[in-house]
């Protein structure tokens, strides 16, 4: 058989199959016409992404020293030595802005707590002494925000209202700290927060720009807050995001010490303080976070300047276990920003030249403070979504000074363990 006859043999087999193929699909129903498509479901309403949520802390610190004042010095929010305090009990209602969204979307966060850390978070000029013990109450966060696709791809969030500082690693509301106790530098370095303006510009992936303006340190607005000394204030700075490391450097800049005039009013004065801080956090593998807090900080009143260093190391151990440690080194050259606050007034009256106050300062000057400190975290598997999150948090802490003088146990010896244990409860409602 030649080439050209097996060629036109195979080809009408194939045109026999084809055709045999054609004519059982003919004999075949009709396939049924695809579904349509399912409608695409509405967009949430604005008010549906309101979230109702807070939290309960509670905890004790144990001194083996029991000091006679009662003070574990250095510390503010676990300051009472071997008493129980309820730290917090907090009501958040918030809606997140999309910080994607190409049109302009707004949202808001307000955060009321009653408890004795209320005593340092309140604002000047805002519910100070309104509840005759421990336990106070504030707003701690009250703001509007909005998220606007403007100058830059990345577009920028806006903030008005009493809003959080910049600075720092630990903050104010304890679901968001690894440690019970609070460093020297979260509790003497920076502010708290402010009443103002706060804008962030996404300039690029790599690079964000934040500037803002307020009423200064820990002040709300008017007389007896940042009337004082009727000046605006400036916070802000940069971040940087990279792979593995991120860098947030802010500063805080104003008139924040007070004076009296004739009359015994509390007035503001011209001199500034800068307060400037930067953190540096490095994912250095999959499980082990280093995150570095650089701060100093100046004022010209008193020409005193302080600042320091502090390292914190976390590492999961299991999906419930989380080991973490911290150390510390606090420079307060002149005395001036580190202190103990025995009365439940002391800390507001001292901070807004309300009164009668009576905060422990150590006697020589020239200070420099160490403290160390390792803990866990324990967060409970398989609990109900509604309290999701409950944390278990035992840590040992190291307190030294480490130049002349004595600033522990009542102002007798240079140095202090304390052994502390909170509970966090956050809930959703």
């Amino acid at each position: 058989m030649t080439l050209q006859k097996k060629a036109l043999g195979a080809a009408s087999a194939l045109a026999l199959i084809m055709a045999a193929g054609a004519a059982w699909a003919d004999d075949q129903p009709a396939a049924a016409p695809a579904a349509p498509a399912a409608a695409a479901a509405p967009p949430a309403s604005w008010a549906s992404t309101i979230k109702w949520s807070g939290h309960v802390e509670f905890g004790l610190t144990s001194n083996p020293d029991s000091p006679s004042n009662g003070l574990n010095y250095g510390q503010l929010f676990t300051d009472r030595a071997n008493q129980f305090l309820l730290n917090s009990v907090a009501l958040n209602v918030e809606r997140d802005v999309d910080t994607s969204s190409k049109t302009l979307d707004v949202g808001f966060k307000v955060q009321a707590a009653y408890g004795s850390d209320s005593r340092y978070t309140q604002l000047i000029g805002e519910f100070n002494r309104s509840i005759n013990s421990r336990n106070q109450f504030d707003i701690v966060e009250a703001h509007v925000d909005a998220h606007a696709p403007w100058l830059t791809a990345g577009g920028m969030e806006l903030h008005a209202g009493i809003l959080p500082t910049l600075e720092g690693v630990e903050v104010m509301d304890p679901t968001g700290n690894f440690f019970y106790s609070k460093s020297y530098l979260f509790n003497f370095g920076i502010p708290l927060k402010y009443t103002g303006v706060m804008t962030e510009t996404h300039v690029s992936p790599l690079l964000d720009v934040y500037a803002g303006l307020d009423s200064g340190v820990n002040t709300f607005l008017g007389t007896g807050g940042g009337g004082n000394d009727g000046k605006v204030h400036f916070h802000g700075g940069f971040g940087l995001n990279f792979k593995n490391v991120t860098v947030l450097a802010t500063t805080q800049i104003g008139a924040e010490d007070y004076a009296y005039d004739a009359s015994g009013k509390v007035t503001g004065t011209n001199k500034m303080r800068y307060l400037n801080d930067a953190v540096i956090t490095w994912k250095v593998n999959d499980k082990l976070t280093s995150t570095t807090d650089v701060n100093y900080i100046y004022d010209d009143l008193l020409k005193a300047s302080g600042g320091g260093v502090t390292e914190y190391l976390t590492y999961p151990i299991s999906s419930t276990v989380t080991l973490g440690g911290r150390a510390e080194i606090w420079r307060d050259d002149k005395n001036f920003y580190t202190a103990g606050f025995p009365g439940k007034f002391d800390f507001i009256n001292f901070e807004g030249g309300y009164g009668p106050s009576s905060p422990v300062f150590l006697s020589a000057s020239n200070a420099t403070f160490f403290e160390f400190t390792v803990g866990i975290n324990y967060k409970p598997a398989g609990l109900p979504k509604m309290i999701d999150g409950l944390t278990f948090r035992p840590e040992l802490r190291y307190d030294e000074l480490l130049t002349h003088g004595f600033a522990y146990d009542n102002g007798t010896k240079s140095h202090q363990t304390t052994i502390a244990f909170d509970i966090v409860a956050p809930f959703t409602l």
